[in-house]
């Protein structure tokens, strides 16, 4: 019996941990790619690329103690971040990115406005956009979204 030698870092890009949460998502990326008529694949490799840039340790550490911080801000303060309209992470919580899929506050915001109508959840504010994007569905959705802007923007 024939079998595959092990893949080395180069062939093999994603983690042990990635393909766990791909698995784990897979049904939400179907559900939204059927939706949206977007490819689950497009979906669960953007999803997977940024996941896998996380690492162990410290990167991971960064990643959680951004989404905990930017948790924790008042939808005021985020709104005159937003505003304001610095160009930096020290001093704009929109620009961070957060959870799994590590999608930008300011982006995530973009596209609910863009696809208001059809979005399907209401979003009342900054903070109710960060607790969507924190959860498992709400980083594949809007993550589908932004795939298939991009397919009918080309």
């Amino acid at each position: 019996m024939r079998t595959c030698p092990k893949p080395d870092g180069e062939n093999y890009p994603y983690s042990d941990d990635t393909f766990k949460l791909i698995t784990k998502l897979a049904p939400t990326i179907k559900k939204y790619s059927r939706k949206y008529n977007i490819p689950p694949i497009a979906v669960a490799g953007a999803i997977a690329d940024e996941y896998n840039t996380r690492g162990k340790y410290l990167r991971a550490f960064v990643d959680w103690g951004q989404d905990v911080f930017i948790s924790l801000l008042s939808d005021r303060a985020i709104r005159l971040d937003h505003k304001v309209g610095v160009n930096s992470k020290w001093l704009n919580a929109t620009k961070h990115d957060l959870g799994i899929g590590n999608i930008k506050l300011e982006t995530a915001m973009k596209i609910y406005n863009y696809y208001k109508i059809i979005f399907g959840k209401q979003i009342n504010s900054w903070d109710d956009l960060v607790d969507y994007i924190l959860t498992d569905e709400g980083t594949v959705h809007i993550a589908s979204l932004v795939i298939r802007k991009a397919k009918f923007t080309m």
